[in-house]
């Protein structure tokens, strides 16, 4: 049976992690995770990305045309800006992300941690193929 600190930190972990996805998706969905255009620039596949997020917000938010050729002028102008803040966050929400799972591990069963390994091995070829395609 837990004590009342470990419950405390089990919740906490949980909670963590679950920032952690939502963080995750809300940066996946600002960013996106297109296949990239091939030409080796990457502005395609930025712009891709950017158009699919406008898609969203015109979509969701029934954007009148002015507001959507202003949003995709915001989003332009604010990519390398995105790209760059990503670039120096992302070794520290990779180590947050790594002591999480190696917190998580530690709760699960060994079959858990077997099938958890498998998660995230899956996870990180689909992040190693976004990334690749990111830099076609």
């Amino acid at each position: 049976m837990l004590n009342r600190s470990k419950l405390w930190a089990t919740v906490l972990l949980i909670t963590v992690f679950a920032a952690g996805v939502t963080v995750g998706g809300a940066a996946s969905s600002a960013w996106g995770a297109g296949d990239g255009d091939g030409d080796g620039s990457g502005r395609g596949d930025d712009r891709a990305r950017r158009s699919s997020y406008a898609e969203r917000l015109e979509s969701d938010l029934g954007l009148t045309a002015a507001q959507r050729e202003m949003v995709d002028t915001i989003l332009a102008r604010r990519q390398v800006d995105m790209r760059e803040l990503w670039q120096e966050m992302r070794p520290q929400f990779d180590a947050l992300r790594d002591t999480i799972r190696s917190k998580i591990m530690d709760v699960l069963t060994d079959e858990q941690r077997q099938t958890y390994n498998e998660l995230i091995e899956s996870s990180n070829r689909r992040g190693d193929r976004d990334r690749e395609n990111q830099h076609r």
